[in-house]
């Protein structure tokens, strides 16, 4: 059984940023340095909860779920933070010629820039 993480592209607008780097098929494992779960998700550290607007240092409240575990976002949550003219690394398992984008875990690993437009 393959446990492999990530997302699976089954398509990409064409007047995203994506669109051109992206393809259908493609598995999205990294986006922006943080590994995509299965689901979708990505796991935030406290480094990555943006601090009170503030300016307030808090007690760290609110940084973390029910239960003290951190938190998990849709992986979608990174790329609305990030800004126009940005680079956001991704890093995808797409499938190798002839493996038509179906199960079994194979493909080549590739690391992304997405230029935000």
């Amino acid at each position: 059984m393959c446990r492999r993480a990530g997302v699976r592209i089954a398509a990409v607008d064409p007047s995203a940023s994506a669109a051109g780097v992206l393809r259908p098929g493609d598995v999205l494992v990294r986006v922006g340095g943080h590994a995509v779960a299965n689901d979708g998700t990505v796991l935030l550290g406290l480094d990555d909860v943006a601090a009170p607007a503030d300016g307030a240092s808090g007690s760290g409240r609110g940084r973390r779920g029910p239960g003290g575990q951190r938190l998990r976002v849709l992986f979608g949550h990174l790329v609305s933070r990030a800004r126009v003219g940005d680079v956001l690394p991704v890093r995808v398992v797409r499938p190798v010629d002839g493996e038509g984008g179906g199960g079994g875990g194979g493909g080549e690993h590739a690391r992304l820039d997405l230029y935000l437009t």
